[in-house]
């Protein structure tokens, strides 16, 4: 059925109050950050061996994004199936597509990149098993390459291309410092 209007889907996101780990789940309609997520207190940053402050915000990249109370946030954009997160050795916030995705389902090039568990951030870091849409989550690479996340199970079904997930006891990075905003 062919609609002359588009009806932007909606993955609403529960958040915390203070920082989350937060991704564009969604082709967003505008990178701004203060249009996807209006209630944030603070800018996005991105990690790229230390934190950058960032504007604008698209579908990829994992970034800390702060709030001053619990609440649902829910970005307007198209919904993205797959996703290719390019990553370099050492740690990357990569984030989310539309649906859940087990981390088990992750694939790479090149084939058999090894890193460590997918640490999501609630107030401390906790291993997970699967990353919600509109999330992000902290990941150690061994080595550069592309980490591949897709819902189609077909494309993920050849194990050869799977990541191998080995175990650290190596935490992520701390979220940002307080960087001068005081809001509240």
């Amino acid at each position: 059925s062919n609609h002359s209007y588009v009806v932007w889907p909606e993955v609403p996101t529960p958040v915390v109050n203070g920082w989350n780990l937060l991704s564009v789940g969604v082709v967003p309609q505008s990178p701004v950050k203060s249009f996807l997520y209006p209630s944030a207190t603070s800018n996005a940053f991105i990690y790229q061996g230390s934190y950058v402050p960032k504007d604008s915000v698209t579908h990829g990249p994992g970034f800390w994004l702060k709030f001053n109370a619990a609440q649902t946030v829910q970005v307007p954009g198209a919904l993205l199936d797959t996703l290719d997160i390019p990553v370099l050795p050492g740690w990357s916030i990569i984030g989310s597509i539309s649906t859940p995705i087990p981390v088990a389902s992750i694939t790479s090039t090149p084939p058999g990149l090894v890193t460590s568990q997918f640490f999501g951030y609630t107030g401390s870091y906790v291993p997970l098993a699967v990353i919600e849409p509109g999330t992000a989550c902290w990941v150690k690479c061994n080595t550069g390459g592309t980490l591949h996340l897709s819902n189609d199970t077909g494309a993920i079904a050849n194990a050869a291309n799977s990541i191998r997930i080995v175990a650290t006891n190596e935490l992520p990075p701390p979220p940002p410092e307080n960087t001068g905003s005081q809001s509240g």
